[in-house]
């Protein structure tokens, strides 16, 4: 029996799960959708819980369905490594080239919120320099980003794994 790569079932449903997540971004940058900041944050952790998923299921039906809860953690992690690299790289090109813009919207969108919980002008302008120093279109904001994906991910991949993991049973 041929032995099933992880990282090939990981990177596979990566690829997957960052096309959607680019296409779902562009409709609601395109949209203003993502005004709603909790469509996103629901629409994302779907997104990773499927596709983490699809993946172990995937790896399971080709490996006589057993998985190990490394082999489950191992598809999970490489999943949102390869989604959160592709991912974080679409959203900083997007706002560098396609609308630049959309930072400052977004800016103007948390100072908004947050004028509503009844900061100090004090307060909101240290808050928001904050978020633009880590917002900045940097190589840390870059990892920044991709690896709070993956953290996240891997949490996912945690949780599905124990879920989902198979082991050979000792009388087999």
């Amino acid at each position: 029996m041929e032995k099933i790569s992880t990282a090939r079932i990981g990177l596979k449903w990566g690829l997957i799960c960052a096309l959607i997540g680019v296409l779902f971004s562009s409709i609601a940058f395109s949209t203003d959708i993502w005004k709603t900041w909790y469509i996103g944050l629901l629409f994302s952790v779907s997104l990773y819980f499927t596709t983490i998923y699809f993946a172990m299921h995937e790896f399971k039906v080709n490996n006589g369905s057993l998985m190990s809860f490394s082999q489950g953690l191992s598809i999970g992690t490489i999943l949102s490594t390869t989604a959160g690299i592709i991912g974080v790289a679409y959203d900083m090109i997007f706002k560098k080239f396609i609308n630049p813009n959309l930072e400052k919207e977004q800016l103007e969108l948390v100072r908004e919120q947050y004028e509503k919980f009844g900061l100090s002008e004090d307060q909101l302008e240290e808050a928001l320099a904050k978020i633009e120093s880590s917002t900045a279109s940097s190589g840390m904001a870059f990892l920044g980003a991709v690896l709070t994906i993956v953290f996240l991910g891997f949490i996912a991949s945690l949780i599905m794994s124990a879920i989902m993991k198979k082991e050979k049973s000792i009388f087999d």
